[in-house]
């Protein structure tokens, strides 16, 4: 049984919880962070498609992957993740040759501290796409990366994004012609 006990409520939460494990009582806190959609995107040419987007807490500008929190009442996931493409990189719903119906991959985020979920959905465009400053409060620009460009900024660190990293594994998988992500495989991972 778990009893619940709000810390701290802002842009994120802290819980206090009280749970049993093994007969005795441990206290924990829960950071609550909404759970939210990415897309590994990719444009008809084949490039990959990253953000540059300021992060607070670590005070960098960095590549991700677009994507948004689950935060809007009565939208699908998948629906939240259209309006961030149009959002954060301005892709329309024209420009969408598939968002595949399932997530290609479900994880903790952060499973020894919260409970929110990364949603990340394939997506690819039926165009070619140009690297682009972009007009939204938080995205910079967006970058069109070969994969070659692509690998690079993972292997020298400059990825820094989970996400990022998530979807340059599994784009490389992919190129390797290993499992086509068909949008049905969903897994859970642990970050600690």
């Amino acid at each position: 049984m778990e009893d619940k006990q709000l810390l701290y409520q802002g842009f994120h939460s802290v819980e206090r919880l009280e749970t049993v494990i093994k007969g005795e009582k441990r206290v924990y806190e829960k950071l609550v962070i909404k759970s939210y959609v990415t897309a590994l995107m990719t444009d008809a040419a084949g490039k990959i498609g990253l953000v540059l987007e300021y992060r607070p807490c670590v005070n960098e500008v960095v590549y991700d992957v677009p994507g948004g929190f689950l935060d809007k009442e009565g939208l699908t996931n998948r629906e939240v993740l259209a309006e961030e493409l149009q959002e954060e990189c301005e892709i329309y719903a024209a420009d969408i040759e598939l968002l595949s119906e399932e997530p290609l991959q479900t994880h903790y985020v952060f499973c020894g501290s919260s409970d929110a979920k990364e949603f990340m959905y394939r997506v690819k465009l039926n165009s070619i796409q140009q690297s682009r400053d972009v007009d939204d409060c938080d995205v910079q620009r967006v970058e069109w990366l070969t994969f070659s460009e692509f690998e690079k900024m993972a292997r020298s660190g400059v990825l820094k994004s989970p996400s990022a990293m998530l979807a340059y594994m599994y784009l490389k998988e992919e190129l390797a012609g290993g499992e086509k992500w068909t949008g049905t495989l969903s897994t859970s991972i642990c970050y600690l």
